[in-house]
């Protein structure tokens, strides 16, 4: 029986899975020397480590960040976006009606906050910080692409990605994240560090919200 079925989602699975990841991240990597950490990219622009780096180093990292994150949803999100109702449409989904935002700013905001600073960053450290970077060790062969690799590690992180969401959501559709976490892992060989990927990975997070509630809330 998966972890999904015996508690409420998402608020207490998704709790428990979260501190699990956190846990799992300090044991493996977070508490353990600088270049332990930066070979893991749990850095976190500076923040993490026994000696931090200064403010502009670390604002400089994460604006690196954000603009990889922004880049990557132009060329992937903006499409996603534009062809998602024309889709569902398509595949005759129930329900669909005319595009409407039922929450405050204030709401959309918060739920920003913690899809960045819990799911996204709990996801990215645990499993490009510590899986892939584990995983790619063993198998570091993969294909070179703009920069950066996709990996035979990224594709078995991807693989106990889909599979994480599926044990903890129980419904099959959620195998579909597979996909962009591919995009998640690139991002990760190519910057050095999980920070493009985990807001990149909020930014998806948020247009799938917005999508559901716009045309199905």
């Amino acid at each position: 029986m998966g972890m999904g079925a015996r508690l409420p989602w998402p608020q207490a699975s998704g709790t428990a899975v979260t501190l699990v990841f956190f846990g799992a991240v300090w044991l493996a990597v977070w508490r353990r020397s600088d270049a332990v950490v930066r070979e893991h990219g749990l850095a976190l622009g500076g923040l993490m480590g026994s000696q931090a780096d200064g403010e502009s180093a670390v604002a400089k990292a994460w604006a690196r960040a954000l603009g990889w994150a922004l880049a990557m949803s132009c060329v992937v999100l903006l499409p996603f976006a534009l062809l998602w109702r024309p889709v569902v449409l398509r595949l005759g989904w129930p329900g669909l009606h005319a595009f409407a935002l039922h929450r405050s700013s204030a709401e959309w905001a918060a739920l920003l906050a913690t899809q960045l600073l819990v799911v996204a960053l709990a996801e990215e450290a645990f499993y490009r910080g510590v899986l892939q970077t584990r995983f790619e060790r063993s198998f570091p062969h993969g294909l070179a692409l703009a920069g950066g690799v996709i990996s035979v590690g990224n594709v078995l992180t991807s693989v106990m990605f889909a599979l994480g969401h599926v044990a903890t959501r129980t419904d099959p559709v959620h195998l579909l994240v597979f996909f962009p976490s591919l995009l998640f892992g690139w991002l990760r060989t190519r910057t050095k560090g999980i920070e493009a990927g985990m807001l990149f990975h909020a930014f998806c997070n948020m247009l799938s919200a917005m999508l559901f509630e716009g045309f199905l809330g």
